[in-house]
């Protein structure tokens, strides 16, 4: 992240971070992780099973319980949003740890998966019924489109102005934030079943549901423009800063021209 911080969980549970600047290692906290962490600057958040919800910091460790709590969305004014699910709904808090009383909330329909945008201004999730927009700073919702196809997966812009919606349908979605409404597609080979953005904005990563192909998405023109054969992991394929892809070839990383495919 902007700090030059890695935060990685280890088979224990426990949580380092590792300062890509002074090439040092620490661990946080002898607090375990029960399940997957996020992280915002130097914190980590995480869940567990019993809704409690974990805070660790270099300075220290909290912990405080929320009955039901789905996730929570860290923003980088220092926030955090808690997602809780009761009565078919779902209801999301905005909280200021350490202090955990709720400043905001919104109770939307049932939510499947969500995203924010890298300047944190907006939240964006997925519901049976289509694609929410909420505005971070006092949980307002900006937009609610109906989509009639179930979203399996959806991806932002670094930018935050476009939305990529991946459906049961063979093709990409392109929602405009401001327009506040679709704006066009892209036709695919076959459906995808993930999605993982380049972090620049150049290229957009689709995993095809059925084989090990990995369409590329130009953002620019909004167009396949090649089909590149890589198993799909936690870390690859991605798009490096020179606008190529890593992708997995058997016990090795490969990396390929985004158009060209060549290697």
């Amino acid at each position: 992240d902007f700090l030059g911080l890695l935060m990685l969980r280890e088979p224990s549970g426990h949580v380092s971070s590792v300062d890509l600047r002074l090439g040092t290692v620490s661990r946080l906290a002898e607090e375990r992780i029960p399940t997957t962490l996020v992280s915002e600057g130097s914190s980590v958040f995480s869940i567990d099973s019993s809704g409690r919800v974990l805070r660790l910091t270099p300075s220290g460790t909290m912990s405080w319980t929320m009955p039901g709590t789905s996730g929570v969305v860290p923003t980088p004014d220092g926030s955090l949003l808690v997602l809780t699910t009761a009565d078919g709904r779902s209801h999301i808090r905005r909280v200021v740890p350490p202090e955990t009383r709720t400043l905001d909330s919104a109770t939307i329909a049932t939510v499947r998966l969500t995203s924010r945008t890298l300047a944190g201004d907006r939240l964006w999730a997925v519901t049976d019924a289509g694609l929410v927009s909420l505005r971070t700073r006092d949980l307002s919702q900006a937009f609610d489109l109906r989509i009639r196809d179930s979203i399996v997966a959806f991806a932002l812009t670094p930018s935050g102005d476009r939305v990529f919606v991946a459906t049961d349908e063979d093709e990409l979605r392109i929602v405009d934030r401001y327009a506040e409404a679709e704006r066009g597609s892209v036709d695919l080979p076959g459906r995808v079943s993930d999605l993982r953005m380049d972090p620049d904005g150049h290229y957009l990563l689709a995993k095809a549901a059925d084989t090990d192909s990995v369409y590329v998405i130009s953002i620019g023109t909004a167009r396949l423009v090649s089909t590149l054969g890589s198993a799909w992991r936690a870390d690859l394929p991605l798009v490096t800063p020179g606008g190529r892809v890593l992708v997995v070839a058997g016990d090795d990383a490969v990396l390929l021209d985004a158009e060209s495919s060549r290697e």
